[in-house]
């Protein structure tokens, strides 16, 4: 599956991380595709390895390996964090 209006950044994350992300993208898609363009992209970020520099703006931080970063987007806290806790955000965070 192709997003367009998908950032996903990447570095060091888990199998678990990433697996709950694929299955957040490809289960979440008309959703994705009616609130997020490619000029105004949903931006994820996963893994241990993730900098302040390596973020957009407006990330949502997925997993406890992001939360050394929670004030520089919107954390989502678990290891690994569910699907439906993450979109909870996503959509909250729309209503801002």
């Amino acid at each position: 599956i192709k997003y367009e209006n998908v950032n996903l950044i990447d570095i060091d994350s888990c199998s678990a991380c990433l697996s709950t992300v694929f299955n957040l993208l490809k289960n979440n898609k008309e959703f994705i595709d009616e609130n997020f363009t490619p000029e105004k992209p949903l931006n994820l970020a996963i893994g241990k390895g993730i900098k302040e520099s390596d973020l957009y703006s407006d990330t949502f931080l997925i997993g406890n390996c992001t939360s050394h970063l929670e004030e520089n987007g919107t954390f989502v806290n678990g290891c690994t964090p569910v699907e439906s806790t993450i979109m909870t955000r996503i959509k909250d965070n729309l209503k801002k």
